[in-house]
């Protein structure tokens, strides 16, 4: 296991299982990278309020706990190539969040109160099942990057066109239907 006072990354999921209670209590750790473990669940415990980036991508995950958004600080979240269905109803506490990728999971919707994410600049969602964008996602002023690519989107909402920082846009596969 490679840890320093900000970044924890354990080797294998056994010293992953040692450590679940001390994770949340360490003030001091900011970055937790859990990456291609074969994880099947994660638990509140394993989050302290103090990160600021949280990368457990590339595992078998099939919902994130509930409490992952009240770590209000947290500015990067990957938590792609898993299997997904559904992010937190309560995602928009995270106020902090200018970054997060959930691309190449199974992800069907998105929390209503998504817009409510004022200072996401990054949104990568390809590779899911998404068909719906919020009507509201013109709010999201801070968008520069949005990839949902390979998705069964049919429709885009009006208020996508007050996406006026949206740089880096990808929609391919996109399947018109009539409006």
């Amino acid at each position: 296991m490679r840890q320093s006072s900000e970044t924890w990354i354990p080797k294998s999921l056994e010293s992953t299982d040692k450590r679940y209670n001390q994770l949340a209590s360490n003030s001091r750790m900011k970055e937790l990278k859990m990456v291609s473990m074969n994880l099947k669940f994660v638990t509140a415990n394993m989050f302290c309020v103090s990160l600021k980036r949280i990368d457990i991508s590339h595992n078998k995950l099939a919902k994130l706990p509930d409490e992952i958004t009240e770590i209000s600080d947290l500015v990067h979240l990957k938590i792609d190539h898993n299997l997904i269905e559904s992010l937190p109803d309560q995602l928009w506490k995270m106020q902090s969040l200018t970054h997060l990728n959930a691309a190449h999971n199974q992800l069907t919707g998105l929390p209503e109160s998504f817009e409510l994410l004022q200072n996401l600049e990054g949104l990568i969602l390809n590779d899911n099942k998404l068909s719906t964008l919020p009507e509201h996602i013109g709010s999201l002023g801070c968008l520069r990057t949005l990839h949902l690519h390979n998705n069964l989107i049919c429709h885009i909402p009006r208020d996508f066109s007050k996406l006026k920082n949206l740089q880096e846009f990808s929609l391919e596969w996109f399947s018109y239907a009539n409006p």
